[in-house]
């Protein structure tokens, strides 16, 4: 049994892929959302964003899991 996603998990989803969809410059968006993780986001968050990208990969952008890779 598979249990739902967290509200904290969800919100943490939404805002990375926003921000992904939101650059307005299409040229390195990985860079430039990893630099806003980098940023704005809490360790505690951008590591709880990476579990994710590792539990449930379907749920992020592209550009997300980009962002991701480059910040490791």
């Amino acid at each position: 049994m598979t249990t739902a996603p967290s509200a904290e998990h969800q919100r943490l989803v939404k805002m990375a892929n926003q921000i992904a969809s939101n650059i307005p410059t299409r040229t390195e968006v990985a860079a430039q959302v990893g630099h806003h993780l980098r940023q704005f986001w809490t360790p505690g968050m951008r590591a709880a964003l990476a579990q994710i990208a590792d539990d449930t990969p379907e749920q992020l952008s592209p550009e997300v899991h980009a962002a991701l890779e480059g910040m490791a």
